[in-house]
């Protein structure tokens, strides 16, 4: 199906259709999550993880404010996940 659930209820009715309706000996049903190597797991499917985008335009703002910050340390950013040269 390539869709997401959007609640329990709705996972469960699917689960009772496909199993009434039909003769099937097993239905899959796998969440879907992302992984960030900092963050750890992340509900949903995500290109990018929200908390370290969060972090990185708070960085870009407090960059653009004119004061010193020290660059972060460690934390991934989009051109390098894209293959841009660091």
């Amino acid at each position: 199906m390539n869709e997401a659930i959007s609640s329990p209820q709705a996972c469960k009715q699917l689960v009772r259709r496909a199993l009434s309706n039909f003769r099937l000996p097993y239905i899959t049903i796998t969440p879907t999550f992302s992984i960030c190597p900092k963050h750890g797991y992340l509900s949903g499917h995500h290109a990018f993880c929200p908390k370290c985008d969060a972090e990185l335009l708070a960085q870009q703002a407090h960059a653009g404010c004119g004061c010193a910050a020290a660059p972060a340390t460690g934390s991934s950013t989009r051109s390098n996940q894209e293959g841009a040269p660091a």
